[in-house]
């Protein structure tokens, strides 16, 4: 009896001592990170997306944990942010600016400090540091940015060696190459590690997929996913409104083209309709119609197949009872821009680009389905996990920990109620970001564009210095920008489409930003100390009140090839064109319209000789849309006296919907007639604030083989036309429709809507004619002696 009393008695403590010692049992860390995995590529984040439920098993998450709102990246591009979370320090205190940096093991802080922990850690994915993860136990991590399909993966300790492509160089490494999409390898490799590690230990895992990253290689099995399925736009796709600045638009929009990766065709060196190969011949809103919704197709079908392997994932923690005693983390590296204000990528300060998301599930410790507004940055994630595994925050360390805010969903009584972000790069890689600084709070974001690379120091720029324009050289991250403020009230204006700054009634909140801005920079010592370049251009514009146009002196657009090259670098190249030197005494003459009038415009200059400087925008004007898209470029700030105009061609094409001409000339008119009206009338408005005289061209004589065009419609259109300028008697009329209805001989062959050399000079002599009355009216217009 006494003995079966002392086996109760200690079969009672024994399973006391085991109930104790788990629940004093550390948790599991499973911290999982896509590459420009953006917020609104979610469905409990609310986007226009939302809808679509790319990430039902990923949202799980945030149904079962807790969901940040205000989660941001400190420095919104790939090796920086991965530094950021591994050392708990800004770029600058841990040496990693910028895609160049790297992580030595003694700087891998995170690894470290949770083996301290008593942790056993692992690295599986995409790493992006350079040097070898090796203060991890295990590793099995790709080679930069890796491949999609077939990668090759760096296990620790292989002595298994495979090529390596360095650009033009081929290099022998330890790795093993794998067969399949990477999303899946990766997967398999996590999993493996599961089944293999030491169960004596807690496990800390960073495991990063690869995906959705640029290029958005998808496995097979997802082709069909989202194909017949139209994908929300962004408004800002098609109309940016006040977002921006002088910093990233440039004097009179000439930097439009070239600053910040596209959709559209508006950035000339790189849009994603180049990536997705959409036919560039396509009107300018259905060419970006069709590269958003392929881009976003295949970024989704990389989404999906990281939310079907995150399935994956949690299937073996709750079939091995790992679940609930896991800390689950899902995040990306940065956020990423999918269309919004025209842009591809990340880097920018904007919010699409800087928020990340983030998401976590520990049900011992968080209440299901909670939200936060906290503002958290990726320099807290390390402070945080190492708390949450039993330890402290390192002094090191600049990030803080919200360990409590996943407790309880408050903000501690001292929690931080702004972010810092420096985005170090500049104009790199085509995307073409200017580099800037800032501040976002809860309310508003207070951003100062710098426009200088931390790594050049140069005098000959085009800013300050305003030689012309920039993008004349082949290397932009060595010239500078220009400096601007840029100001966004983000309860009334969530999507940045106002910029505020120097508008009345935000003196106030302006000053106070720039004051926390200022303290923030010292404390994280994000100061420009040792870049007096850069730091010389803040003093400068610190105290600005309002942007200024930078004073590039833009009569250099009409004098200068190599400024035309900026905003237009496919531009006709001919004699045609003939860059004039623009005489301070001579009347300035702009000839603006469609390919007939850039055949005759050499005639114009011969019928006025040296009696007007005359200028012809070096591209084709086309349709009155595009007149109204992009006038402030083609007009510049010249004094123009006399603009010579045309449009009606164009605007009568009849066009297939991939944006080539219909043969069988059954499809609408590519601007109806109402509308071409409104255009037209607005174009008269534009130009007469110029204060020039205005002559215009009606449309010439259609052949009724013309392809995609309808004999009689040029008619329609020039009566349209008529009926407008009724309303504007001091406008000339060039005729030029009776000019060659009369003038057959002046045609050319069959069914070519343009005209031989003689058919180009009689229209030519006949507008420089009436260009050259109207200068004989002026007596201010008398020719400079000895010219």
């Amino acid at each position: 009896m006494f003995k079966n009393k002392a086996l109760l008695l200690l079969l009672s403590l024994s399973l006391s001592w085991a109930s104790f010692a788990q629940k004093k049992k550390k948790p599991n860390i499973l911290y999982i990170m896509s590459d420009d995995h953006t917020s609104q590529a979610f469905g409990v984040y609310g986007s226009r997306l939302a809808k679509l439920n790319p990430t039902p098993t990923i949202d799980r998450l945030a149904h079962e944990g807790i969901l940040f709102e205000n989660a941001f990246c400190t420095n919104s591009i790939c090796t920086p942010s991965r530094a950021t979370i591994m050392t708990g320090q800004y770029s600058q205190a841990n040496g990693v600016h910028d895609l160049n940096g790297s992580l030595a093991p003694e700087n891998q802080h995170l690894a470290r400090e949770m083996k301290k922990l008593g942790y056993e850690t692992a690295m599986i994915g995409k790493w992006h540091l350079k040097e070898e993860p090796a203060a991890f136990d295990y590793f099995n991590v790709l080679y930069g940015q890796g491949k999609y399909f077939d990668p090759i993966l760096f296990e620790k300790g292989t002595t298994e060696m495979v090529d390596i492509n360095r650009g033009k160089k081929v290099e022998m490494k330890p790795g093993h190459q794998y067969k399949g999409h990477s999303s899946d390898v990766i997967t398999d490799a996590t999993l493996k590690w599961l089944k293999e590690r030491d169960n004596s230990k807690p496990f800390f895992l960073m495991h990063h997929f690869k995906a959705p990253h640029d290029m958005f290689q998808f496995a097979p099995r997802y082709a069909d996913y989202l194909e017949d399925t139209e994908i929300p736009e962004p408004a800002s796709l098609y109309n940016n409104r006040d977002n921006g600045s002088i910093a990233t638009k440039g004097t009179k929009g000439v930097m439009v083209p070239h600053i910040g990766s596209s959709v559209s065709k508006r950035n000339q060196n790189r849009n994603m309709g180049q990536h997705m190969k959409i036919d560039p011949n396509l009107p300018d809103d259905e060419y970006t119609h069709q590269a958003y919704q392929e881009y976003l197709k295949r970024y989704l079908r990389c989404v999906k197949g990281v939310d079907d392997n995150v399935k994956r994932i949690f299937d073996y923690l709750e079939e091995n009872d790992l679940m609930d005693n896991t800390i689950i983390v899902y995040t990306g590296d940065q956020g990423f821009m999918l269309g919004e204000h025209d842009y591809i990528d990340k880097r920018w300060m904007y919010e699409e680009s800087m928020r990340m998301p983030f998401l976590v599930r520990y049900p011992k410790l968080i209440e299901a389905g909670t939200k936060t507004d906290a503002i958290i940055n990726n320099a807290d994630f390390a402070p945080t996990l190492i708390e949450l595994a039993g330890g402290k925050k390192p002094k090191y360390m600049q990030g803080n920990s919200f360990k409590e805010i996943l407790q309880t969903a408050k903000e501690p009584k001292d929690w931080q109620d702004a972010t810092y972000y420096r985005y170090w790069m500049h104009m790199a890689h085509a995307h073409a970001n200017p580099a800037h600084f800032g501040i976002r709070t809860k309310d508003y974001k207070l951003i100062f564009f710098y426009g200088s690379d931390y790594t050049k120091r140069r005098e000959d720029s085009d800013w300050p210095n305003n030689r012309t324009a920039p993008f004349s050289t082949k290397k932009p991250f060595e010239y500078f920008t220009p400096p601007a403020w840029e100001l966004y009230d983000l309860k009334n204006d969530p999507h940045e489409m106002n910029n505020l700054y120097g508008k009345p009634g935000y003196e106030v909140i302006t000053a106070q930003l720039k004051t926390k801005l200022k303290e923030l920079r010292n404390e994280l010592d994000e100061t420009d100390e040792t870049y007096p370049h850069i730091q010389e251009i803040i003093d400068k514009y610190w105290d600005l009140k309002e942007n200024i146009e930078a004073p590039i002196d833009t009569i250099k657009m009409y004098s200068e090839e190599r400024v035309w090259n900026a905003l237009y670098p496919h531009h006709h190249k001919s004699d045609l064109w003939k860059f004039v030197d623009l005489h301070p005494k001579t009347p300035n003459v702009l000839i603006m319209g469609n390919s007939i009038s850039i055949g005759y415009t050499e005639y114009v200059r011969k019928v006025l000789g040296k009696r007007a400087d005359v200028s012809r925008v070096p591209v084709n004007c086309e349709h009155t849309r595009k007149m109204l898209a992009n006038h402030k470029h083609w007009l510049g700030d010249v004094d123009w006296d006399v603009i010579h105009f045309n449009w009606g061609l164009h605007d009568l094409k009849r066009l297939l919907p991939n944006g080539k001409l219909d043969k069988t000339r059954k499809a609408p008119r590519l601007v109806p007639v109402a509308e071409y009206k409104e255009n037209l009338e607005k174009i008269i408005q534009i130009l007469k604030g110029t204060g020039a005289r205005l002559v215009f061209a009606t449309t010439t004589v259609i052949p009724p083989e013309a392809a995609g065009r309808v004999k009689g419609d040029e008619i329609i259109y020039n009566k349209a036309a008529l009926e407008v300028l009724k309303n504007h008697p001091d406008i000339l009329i060039d005729d030029q429709y009776t000019t060659i209805l009369n003038f057959p001989e002046g045609r050319n062959a069959k069914g070519d809507v343009h005209f031989p050399a003689w058919g180009s000079a009689k229209l030519g002599n006949g507008a420089g004619t009436i260009i050259r009355e109207i200068l004989k009216e002026e007596d201010k217009w008398h020719r400079p002696p000895n010219r």
